[in-house]
């Protein structure tokens, strides 16, 4: 037996010798006829260097190992020529090549996947990776404003991450693994900026320069609301905004008002100013139409003012404080007369003057220490009749003047205290005293 199993083994190294030497034979058989078909132009070319050939012309060339397994093969294909080369297991893992656009590189591992690849485009090159099960991982390419960079950041082949150019610059987007946007990050006109989204795509903060400074927004998930920070000049440094019933609130500065903040409705608009060096705080109130319906302020020798105004905004009302520190209500009508006006004094008491609205007092009331005081004039403002208390005495007095002022008829008390009219003549001279006492 054993002497058989030496015999099957010398057989088959025979055999197996036998089989190399046919394709050495087979081998030198293409040389030898290459070099016979090549004799006469070696021949003619015999004054050049022996066996140079201006050029060898075949379909197909391969490069076998001993066993006679391909490793390497040139050939053509569609788009131009093709090098494909393989491994120890027979496995393709490398193909140069070319398209339409130009060359073209593949790699594949020991499994046929593709794991990177690089070829010519319409725009430019190409240069991609996939995992080890032939998932798409990233790419770098060109397109029509410079390159771009794409990578994968899931097993299902999602782009994750991406950084292009565009017509303003470079761009940066995140996604999540559903292929929604995360983060984008890109250029505008005055620089860089970034954008935030939700899970279903929607911005929910902003950040970009404006050219004077810069601007932040956020929005709720659903656009109810919104809130900015602007830091540019001449705009509003906080706003925020609800579209679900239309209000917002701002707070701004400027040189001719200071720092304001303004709350707002559909209704109307509060108004409140810090004011400047040159102009005092103040908050108004403002209806839907946009007009000052009230104003509170500070007057210049550091008094309160309070005005209040019809719905066209012009004045109709004013509380304040005087030069002096009391108090003061004007009165006015639609058209802006001043009708009435209420004044206190430490020294004189309180006084109510009604005036016409020509600007003429026509009636003035007026409480002291010593009484109550009341004027009544025509309408250019001379008095016609004047009551009051008594220089000297305590009971009360009624003067009745003419249209030039002087008194016609003076009704008061005795010093017995009793009644007492006097009638006087045209220039305020006395006619008569009833009753008449001798």
């Amino acid at each position: 037996m054993n002497q058989l199993n030496q015999l099957e083994s010398r057989l088959e190294s025979l055999e197996a010798r036998l089989h190399r030497r046919e394709r050495q034979l087979h081998r030198h058989r293409m040389v030898l006829t290459a070099g016979l078909l090549a004799a006469p132009a070696t021949i003619l070319l015999a004054a050049g260097d022996f066996m140079k050939f201006e050029s060898i012309q075949v379909q197909r060339m391969e490069i076998v190992n001993e066993a006679g397994e391909v490793m390497l093969a040139a050939s053509s294909g569609p788009d131009g020529g093709q090098l494909d080369i393989w491994d120890a297991k027979k496995n393709n893992v490398i193909r140069l090549g070319t398209n339409s656009h130009g060359g073209d590189l593949a790699i594949w591992n020991t499994d046929g996947k593709s794991v990177a690849g690089a070829w010519a485009g319409s725009d430019g090159g190409t240069v991609a990776a996939w995992d080890q099960s032939g998932r798409w991982g990233g790419q770098l390419a060109t397109n029509e404003f410079g390159g771009s960079m794409t990578l994968s950041g899931s097993r299902n082949g999602v782009k994750t991450v991406m950084l292009t150019n565009d017509i303003g610059g470079g761009r940066l987007d995140m996604r999540n693994q559903f292929a929604e946007n995360g983060l984008v990050v890109d250029m505008v006109e005055h620089g860089g900026r970034w954008t935030m989204m939700d899970n279903a795509g929607r911005p929910t903060m902003t950040c970009e320069p404006t050219g004077f400074g810069s601007r932040f927004h956020m929005d709720r998930s659903d656009g109810s609301a919104g809130v900015t920070l602007d830091s540019s000049p001449g705009r509003d440094a906080f706003r925020f905004e609800s579209s679900a019933d239309g209000s917002s609130a701002s707070i701004s500065s400027d040189d001719s008002s200071g720092t304001r903040l303004i709350l707002e409705s559909g209704t109307g608009q509060v108004d409140l100013s810090s004011g400047t060096a040159a102009s005092p705080p103040r908050i108004d109130l403002r209806n839907s139409e946009g007009l000052i319906a009230t104003r509170t302020t500070l007057r210049s020798n550091g008094g309160g003012t309070f005005q209040v105004a019809s719905a066209d905004g012009e004045p109709v009302g004013i509380l304040r404080s005087d030069l002096d520190g009391n108090g003061r209500l004007d009165l006015l009508d639609q058209a802006g007369h001043l009708l009435a006006s209420l004044q206190t004094s430490s020294d004189s008491g309180a006084t109510l003057a009604l005036l016409s609205e020509f600007g003429k007092t026509v009636c003035a009331l007026g409480g002291t220490n010593d009484g109550g005081l009341l004027n009544l004039m025509n309408r250019t403002g001379v008095p016609v009749v004047t009551a009051g208390s008594a220089e000297s005495r305590r009971g009360g007095t009624l003067t009745i003047q003419n249209e030039r002022g002087l008194p016609v008829v003076s009704i008061g008390s005795d010093a017995q205290e009793s009644g007492q009219v006097r009638l006087q003549g045209p220039d305020g001279t006395t006619k008569q005293v009833l009753p008449n006492r001798r």
